[in-house]
């Protein structure tokens, strides 16, 4: 239910999310939030190759940046985010990096997941295959027993990526699916940290799934966004909360949800 909810339920900051990280967890004791869900740039040769072209293939054209931010080394930032975090952190990342990201604290990996994109955008040069899925490196706290909602069902999920204009964001993960995992590892009132908030998403499905949300964001326009997103949701939640219940109707079949999603 969203009546009663405030827009304090989801806070988003502009912080440079990695010198925030490291010092509060040279400062702390403990763990600061329940869980961890983020999408921290992707390597730059990812991004590289993720570059939109203006024309058709085989054709000299010039190239339009997408405006993607540049990963830090994984050493900077994940043994930060976990030493805050209680029991779960998912991070996206490309599928090449997952194995980096286990290699950064191995004792605490339990899994790579999954996210395969029903409508992938193709490889616009046309000269290898494109992307049609995407990673989500899986660690959990060592002194808390670990346990998820989903039972034994696997680590893959399926969503449409949003369109760019609309998300306010080049990258933005779909809120659908930020509210899929939310609702398989995460429990209602908990608190989830996203240091790599972009224009919010997580946030906003946190506010439709009755979570609470800490983000921190280093570009201040995607600040504004992602608050204006909240805002706009509090304001009428109704069509995104329509939109959630089709997904869930829907989502044990990508066809159908496919469909779904781009009739929304």
């Amino acid at each position: 239910m969203v009546q009663g909810r405030t827009v304090q339920r989801v806070a988003v900051h502009q912080a440079d999310s990695i010198a925030w990280a490291q010092d509060v967890a040279s400062k702390r004791g403990a763990p600061c939030f329940d869980h961890t869900i983020t999408d921290p740039p992707y390597p730059e040769h990812v991004q590289g190759e993720g570059r939109m072209f203006g024309a058709t293939v085989g054709r000299r054209v010039q190239e339009v940046s997408a405006g993607f931010a540049v990963r830090a080394p994984l050493e900077t930032f994940v043994p930060s985010v976990l030493a805050l975090t209680r029991r779960w952190s998912l991070f996206f990342c490309d599928l090449e990096s997952l194995g980096a990201f286990r290699e950064v604290s191995p004792a605490e990996h339990i899994r790579s997941g999954l996210y395969v994109k029903t409508r992938a955008q193709p490889q616009l040069t046309a000269d290898r295959p494109g992307s049609g899925a995407e990673g989500i490196a899986i660690f959990h706290g060592a002194t808390v027993r670990k346990r998820w909602n989903n039972g034994g069902k696997a680590n893959v999920w399926y969503a449409c990526p949003e369109n760019r204009k609309t998300a306010l964001h080049p990258t933005s993960k779909p809120v659908m699916l930020c509210a899929a995992l939310l609702e398989a590892f995460t429990d209602p009132e908990e608190l989830i940290f996203d240091p790599f908030a972009g224009a919010g998403n997580v946030g906003l499905a946190c506010l439709l799934t009755g979570r609470r949300y800490y983000g921190l964001e280093l570009n201040a326009e995607h600040v504004a966004s992602a608050r204006s997103k909240f805002d706009a949701f509090l304001a009428e939640p109704g069509p995104l909360l329509d939109k959630w219940e089709k997904y869930k109707l829907s989502r044990e079949d990508k066809t159908l949800y496919d469909r779904t999603e781009s009739e929304a």
